[in-house]
């Protein structure tokens, strides 16, 4: 099996991987305003839109999967994070995260782009 490493020059997005401060609406519900997010790092990572039968093998894992972002191995990130570009705008929210070969080499997010 060939060794696959992520290599510097193709995580050229900086994001900000952000987790929610617990903060709910009247009716009990997570509020996702952007004053409820609290920034964990600022981390490097690739961002490919997921066409095709590559949709179609990421929904099985997150359903509404759009995006799939690769970053380099950082323990503790979950569904419960989200990840902002401030080059962009961008607010895409993590449905599924692997580690695909169980190395903590990298990890492969799939993910949502808020609308």
């Amino acid at each position: 099996m060939a060794k696959q490493n992520t290599r510097a020059g193709k995580l050229r997005v900086r994001y900000y991987l952000q987790a929610h401060d617990g903060t709910e609406t009247d009716r009990g519900q997570r509020d996702n305003s952007e004053d409820n997010w609290d920034t964990e790092a600022t981390i490097w990572g690739s961002l490919e839109t997921l066409s095709g039968s590559e949709l179609e093998l990421a929904q099985k894992l997150f359903a509404e999967a759009t995006h799939r972002v690769e970053i380099r191995y950082r323990s503790g990130v979950t569904p419960q994070h989200r990840l902002t570009t401030k080059q962009d705008g961008r607010v895409l929210h993590i449905g599924h995260v692997a580690d695909p070969e169980h190395r903590h080499r990298r990890l492969l997010l799939m993910c949502k782009e808020e609308r």
